[in-house]
Protein backbone atom coordinates (compact mmCIF):
# COMPACT_ATOMS: atom_id res chain seq x y z
CA UNK A 1 0.00 0.00 0.00
CA UNK A 2 1.15 3.08 -1.16
CA UNK A 3 0.62 6.33 1.49
CA UNK A 4 2.45 9.72 0.43
CA UNK A 5 2.15 11.97 3.34
CA UNK A 6 2.88 15.67 3.75
CA UNK A 7 2.60 18.77 6.37
CA UNK A 8 -0.81 19.30 5.15
CA UNK A 9 -1.97 16.03 3.13
CA UNK A 10 -2.30 12.11 3.46
CA UNK A 11 -2.85 10.33 0.87
CA UNK A 12 -3.92 6.68 0.81
CA UNK A 13 -6.45 4.12 -0.76
CA UNK A 14 -9.77 4.26 0.82
CA UNK A 15 -11.38 1.88 3.25
CA UNK A 16 -14.78 0.83 4.22
CA UNK A 17 -13.88 3.02 7.35
CA UNK A 18 -14.10 6.26 4.91
CA UNK A 19 -18.01 5.84 4.34
CA UNK A 20 -19.52 8.13 7.10
CA UNK A 21 -17.21 11.01 6.10
CA UNK A 22 -17.95 10.88 2.03
CA UNK A 23 -21.10 10.06 2.37
CA UNK A 24 -21.20 13.72 4.36
CA UNK A 25 -19.53 14.91 1.52
CA UNK A 26 -21.69 13.51 -1.30
CA UNK A 27 -24.88 14.38 0.28
CA UNK A 28 -23.30 18.43 0.45
CA UNK A 29 -25.07 20.09 -2.62
CA UNK A 30 -22.61 22.51 -2.76
CA UNK A 31 -19.58 19.82 -3.06
CA UNK A 32 -22.00 18.46 -5.30
CA UNK A 33 -23.24 21.17 -7.30
CA UNK A 34 -21.35 20.75 -10.93
CA UNK A 35 -20.87 16.44 -10.29
CA UNK A 36 -24.20 15.59 -10.40
CA UNK A 37 -25.98 16.30 -7.53
CA UNK A 38 -25.82 15.27 -4.03
CA UNK A 39 -25.71 11.30 -3.72
CA UNK A 40 -27.37 9.20 -1.09
CA UNK A 41 -25.66 6.62 1.77
CA UNK A 42 -26.53 3.99 -0.71
CA UNK A 43 -24.97 5.26 -3.42
CA UNK A 44 -22.22 6.42 -1.80
CA UNK A 45 -21.32 2.67 -0.22
CA UNK A 46 -21.82 1.67 -4.24
CA UNK A 47 -19.28 4.02 -5.25
CA UNK A 48 -17.04 3.62 -2.54
CA UNK A 49 -16.92 -0.73 -2.99
CA UNK A 50 -16.15 0.28 -6.37
CA UNK A 51 -13.10 2.16 -5.87
CA UNK A 52 -11.57 -0.31 -3.59
CA UNK A 53 -12.55 -3.13 -5.79
CA UNK A 54 -11.00 -0.93 -8.78
CA UNK A 55 -7.91 0.06 -6.45
CA UNK A 56 -7.68 -3.59 -5.75
CA UNK A 57 -7.12 -4.71 -9.71
CA UNK A 58 -5.61 -1.99 -11.62
CA UNK A 59 -3.73 0.16 -8.28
Amino acid sequence: MIILETEHLLFRPLTLSDLNDLAVLYADPEVMRFLGGPRSREEVQNILNRYIEEYQLYG
